[in-house]
């Protein structure tokens, strides 16, 4: 995920299994996975088409092939009715220093205006939601 925030384009991490880790060094055998890439969602909804699939070198990508969908184009929509967004404390994933605080007013006004967030015990009490 890092590598497409900086270079400014979307990127989707998938599912253990839903793409093979064939010919990937992983750091965590349970954790990483390779995924796509792109400069939309579009994009990456066709390049999961292409990318997913079982492949015998990856037991993982074998055990998840009955989870695979047909064509992931068909998910696209142009609403966001039944969104749910997650937003951890970022105290919680980062050191002190490294905080930006001028988030923290964005979440607030999120939820001032009964956006769709779901936020972590620890925003909730710095927050006072």
């Amino acid at each position: 995920m890092c590598p497409a925030s900086r270079a400014g384009v979307w990127a989707l991490k998938p599912t253990v299994g839903l793409t093979s880790r064939a010919g990937i060094i992983p750091v965590s055998l349970n954790q990483d996975s390779a995924g796509p890439m792109a400069k939309s969602v579009r994009y990456i909804a066709h390049l999961l088409n292409v990318l997913v699939g079982p492949d015998k070198r990856d037991p993982k990508s074998v055990e998840a092939a009955e989870g695979i969908k047909a064509d992931y184009t068909e998910f696209l929509t142009s609403n966001f009715d039944g969104l749910r967004i997650g937003v951890l404390s970022p105290e919680w994933f980062m050191k002190e220093e490294n905080i930006s605080y001028g988030a923290s007013e964005v979440i607030f006004r999120l939820h001032e205006i009964k956006s769709p967030l779901i936020f972590d015990r620890l925003l909730r009490k710095r927050l006072r939601f």
